[in-house]
């Protein structure tokens, strides 16, 4: 009897050293931060593109003012716009790029590269449906 209780006891206690050894240890780790920045303008759903210089409406010519405020694109809102930066320093002209939307919070529907003197030069409709028509 004294043999089978010393072996109890010894299982015992061999078990119990075994589950302090393999039970697993938590060491404070510093948080890891997922999250990733990611730059976009207004006038795409791609990041900033280096070409661009954003700018506020009032800073454009008066010429380009006048342009987004004439007929053509009063049904329009004008959501951003950039100067386009040219590599080429002999370069004379500068051209400004309006991102314009249906609405203040809608995604860019068309966008507009103008002169300095505020003729429209080039128009891109983002929405596929428009480009069609």
């Amino acid at each position: 009897m004294k043999k089978t209780a010393l072996t109890f006891v010894a299982l015992a206690f061999g078990m119990g050293v075994a589950f302090a050894q393999t039970t697993p240890q938590t060491e404070d780790k510093p948080a890891v931060n997922t999250e990733e920045s990611i730059t976009t303008d207004k006038m795409s759903d791609t990041p900033a593109q280096p070409g661009l210089r954003e700018m506020e409406v009032a800073d454009l010519p008066a010429a380009v003012q006048e342009s987004l405020k004439s007929d053509e694109f009063k049904a329009y809102t004008v959501l951003a716009v950039a100067e386009v930066e040219q590599d080429d320093a002999q370069a004379t002209t500068k051209y400004y790029q309006a991102a314009l939307g249906e609405s203040e919070t809608a995604q860019p529907s068309l966008i507009v590269l103008f002169d300095e003197k505020g003729k429209a030069v080039a128009q891109k409709a983002t929405d596929p449906e428009k480009q069609e028509e």
